[in-house]
C-alpha cells in the first residue's frame, strides 16, 4: 500500500507504507518537479482522495 505526502512546494509524492510515517513528517524528499530536496508538510488522507476522485 502507498501513501501520499504533500511537500512544501504543493507537489505530492508517492511513498511506500511503513511503520514510521509519522516520522517523515518535517522532514525532506525529492521533489521531481523541482529537482531539489522538499520538507514534507503533511500525508494526504485516502478518505479525502475519494473525495477528490468521486468514490
Amino acid at each position: 500500500m502507498s501513501v501520499e505526502y504533500v511537500l512544501d512546494c504543493g507537489d505530492r509524492v508517492m511513498l511506500r507504507a511503513s511503520g514510521d510515517d509519522e516520522e517523515l513528517l518535517s522532514r525532506y524528499l525529492w521533489c521531481d518537479e523541482c529537482r531539489i530536496w522538499r520538507r514534507v508538510i503533511e500525508q494526504v488522507d485516502p478518505a479525502d482522495l475519494d473525495a477528490e476522485v468521486g468514490g
